[in-house]
C-alpha cells in the first residue's frame, strides 16, 4: 500500500512517492508526494526544507524532530493532515482541502505559516506557538440549525462551532465534541452579529390579493432595525427602518400602498448589530376586490 525509506540515510535526496520516511535522514532536502494510504515523514530529518504532499492519502502527517524543516504539508483529500513535534524553524503552512483533521501542534517557535482547512470537520492549532501571527481559515461555510419544537421555530447559525445549545438559569451554552461552552457577550470575536428573524409564505388575505399598508412591531430594540416585506415572488421586497434606544416601545412603518400579491412573508434584521428582543408584529392589510 506504501513503499517505506526507513533508518539512517544521511545523503538522500530523492522525492520518494506514496511513502514513508522515517528515521534519520540529515541530508533530506527533497519532498514527499504520495496518493497511497499513508504519507508520513518521522524521526530526524535536520535539514529537511522540501514539502509533503498528500493528494488522496489517507494520513499526510509531518512528526518528530525538524529543526530547519521550512516547507509545507498539504493533504488535498487525506483523512488526517497534521503537523507536531519540534519544529523549531517551521514557517510554512498545512493546508488541507477536504481532510478530516487538520492540526496543528506541539512545539514550533517559530511557526509564522497559515492553516488552511475547507471542507475539515475539524481545524486546530495546539501546542506551543510563541510567535505565530498566521492565520486559520475554513474556507467552506457550514450551517447549525437550532430547533425549538415546542414554538415550532428554527434557527439557522452559520459557521458555528456548536451542534446543541441549552439554556440553564439563565445562562446559555454550546456545545460541541471538545465540550460545554457558556455563550456570553453581544460580539462574534470583536464582530457585530448580524442576526434577522423571517416568516414563511402567509395568504393573509385568502384568495384575494392584499396590500400591507401598516406594521407595528413591539419590541425591545437598542439600535437600528429593517423590516422586509415580500409580496408573491418578490425576491427584493420593500425594505423599512427604525431605530430603538434600549426600551420595550412599538414601532410603526408605513408601509408603500402600491404593492399587491396573494401571498406574503416577512423578514426583520438588525443594522450594525443591533440588539433586539421581539415581542410581537401586526401586519394590517387592505382587501382587493373586482367589481
Amino acid at each position: 500500500m506504501a513503499n517505506y525509506i526507513l533508518g539512517t540515510l544521511p545523503n538522500f535526496l530523492y522525492p520518494g512517492a506514496d511513502c514513508v520516511i522515517g528515521g534519520e535522514l540529515p541530508q533530506f532536502t527533497g519532498a514527499i508526494a504520495g496518493d497511497e494510504h499513508v504519507n508520513t515523514m518521522t524521526g530526524e530529518l535536520a535539514n529537511f526544507t522540501g514539502a509533503i504532499v498528500a493528494n488522496t492519502g489517507r494520513f499526510a502527517d509531518v512528526l518528530g524532530t525538524f529543526p530547519n524543516f521550512e516547507g509545507s504539508i498539504v493533504a488535498e483529500s487525506g483523512r488526517l493532515a497534521t503537523l507536531s513535534g519540534t519544529l523549531q524553524n517551521f514557517t510554512g503552512q498545512i493546508a488541507a482541502t477536504q481532510s478530516k483533521l487538520a492540526i496543528i501542534s506541539g512545539t514550533l517557535p517559530n511557526f509564522t505559516g497559515s492553516i488552511a482547512a475547507q471542507f475539515v470537520n475539524v481545524g486546530q492549532i495546539l501546542g506551543t506557538l510563541p510567535n505565530f501571527s498566521g492565520y486559520l481559515t475554513s474556507l467552506g461555510t457550514f450551517y447549525i440549525l437550532s430547533v425549538n419544537p415546542a414554538l415550532r421555530g428554527v434557527t439557522e447559525y452559520s459557521n458555528y462551532a456548536f451542534d446543541s445549545f441549552f439554556e440553564d438559569g439563565g445562562n446559555y451554552y454550546g456545545i460541541n465534541s471538545a465540550g460545554v461552552y457558556l455563550l456570553t457577550g453581544t460580539m462574534d470575536a470583536g464582530t457585530a452579529i448580524s442576526a434577522y428573524l423571517t416568516s414563511g409564505r402567509s395568504a393573509l388575505g385568502g384568495n384575494t390579493e392584499i396590500t400591507v399598508t401598516d406594521a407595528f412591531l413591539l419590541t425591545d430594540l437598542n439600535g437600528s432595525m429593517d423590516l422586509t416585506l415580500y409580496a408573491d415572488d418578490s425576491v427584493a421586497g420593500q425594505t423599512y427602518n427604525r431605530a430603538g434606544v434600549g426600551a420595550v416601545s412599538s414601532k410603526q412603518f408605513k408601509c408603500a400602498l402600491g404593492v399587491k400579491g396573494h401571498e406574503w412573508k416577512w423578514k426583520l434584521a438588525n443594522r450594525a448589530g443591533a440588539y433586539f428582543d421581539v415581542r410581537r408584529l401586526e401586519l394590517l392589510f387592505n382587501k382587493w376586490s373586482k367589481r
